[in-house]
């Protein structure tokens, strides 16, 4: 049997900072994957407006997009079992199943074709709720893990890195995507841009596996009452969940989605103009993010949190001031994008 003291650190769960922080970068491409992966799938305008081409009504569209939030139910639930595995190996089991998983929407416009509008609506449906279950479990994993990754002085640091190299990574896989569907005709422009995500989704796996820690968690003696009650006493956690208004966020964050329709059939802009108001979001939120972050370690995070919030409240304001199928309507929509991506 092998010596416990030449064993590695990712399975003793004994990792100094020195090391932490030496394979740090591998977790910023990681996320950087991630955020590519993620903008030209199921979070960014290229999904909406592939469900758009399909001729998805909003009404079904709403109906996928509910499942991704609705599958984090399962987290409190599964938590224990996720630390004993080890949480390292149940995330990038997931995302990696994950990726998998999302390569069946290109198989959508066959089935449209086919089989009609109800099989490739119970093709995306399928694809969407078993992508929401594995995000699910594999966030639940990464939360733990990424405490454990970073030291605590170096979070908010690491967080402005972090946010930077994704909306990079993010940025320049919109830009790509608006040129691609000017070019590209029909539903194969969308299918293209959701392969190459894919393919920077598997990339993203194996840039997690140089990432150390995630350990599976001892087995703990069961204490008078799930762990699960003990969080829910703890004054501190209630009064950050109701000062957050961590549900009404998520809502906003659903609602967020519909934007690039709203900006096709309301304001008048083309899919390429919908795709570069997403480029100047992230954008101007790569050229704030260090300064959040540094302002976050400085001055702790409830100031920046409150700007954030108080910013988020200007937007939806904006959007329905503006002028509809104007001259101006792009570049009223572009300094409101702008605004977002700073907020």
């Amino acid at each position: 049997m092998a010596d416990p003291q030449h064993r590695p650190p990712e399975y003793t769960g004994e990792i100094s900072d020195a090391e932490k922080m030496r394979r740090l970068p591998w977790s910023y491409l990681h996320n950087a994957a991630n955020s590519a992966y993620s903008v030209l799938t199921f979070f960014g305008p290229v999904f909406i407006l592939f469900l758009y081409e399909l001729g998805l009504a909003k009404t079904r569209i709403g109906f996928l997009l509910s499942l991704l939030p609705f599958c984090g139910l399962v987290a409190p639930f599964i938590a224990p079992a996720v630390a004993r595995a080890g949480v390292k190996r149940v995330y990038l089991l997931c995302w990696g199943a994950r990726k998998g998983v999302t390569a069946g929407l290109l198989l959508v416009p066959w089935v449209l074709r086919q089989q009609g509008e109800g099989a490739a609506f119970l093709l995306v449906a399928t694809v969407v709720a078993l992508f929401a279950l594995l995000r699910a479990v594999g966030e639940t994993a990464w939360y733990p893990w990424v405490q454990e990754l970073v030291p605590r002085a170096y979070r908010g640091q690491y967080t402005a890195i972090n946010r930077i190299a994704s909306l990079l990574a993010g940025s320049m896989c919109l830009f790509g995507a608006s040129y691609a569907l000017d070019r590209i005709p029909g539903v194969h422009r969308f299918t293209a841009l959701i392969g190459i995500g894919v393919l920077a989704g598997f990339l993203c796996v194996l840039f997690g596996l140089k990432m150390p820690g995630g350990a599976p968690d001892k087995p703990r003696r069961a204490g008078p009452s799930p762990p699960m009650l003990g969080v829910l006493r703890d004054t501190r956690f209630l009064i950050y969940m109701a000062y957050t208004a961590l549900a009404l966020l998520t809502v906003h964050s659903m609602l967020m989605a519909f934007v690039p329709l709203f900006m096709k059939e309301q304001v008048g802009l083309s899919e390429r103009q919908i795709i570069l108001l997403q480029v100047g979001s992230s954008l101007s939120g790569l050229v704030s993010s260090y300064g959040w972050g540094f302002l976050a370690d400085r001055q702790g995070s409830r100031p920046v949190l409150r700007i954030s919030l108080a910013a988020l409240l200007v937007l939806p304001i904006g959007w329905s001031l503006m002028p509809r199928f104007h001259s101006w309507s792009f570049p009223v929509a572009l300094a409101l994008g702008v605004f977002a991506g700073v907020a």
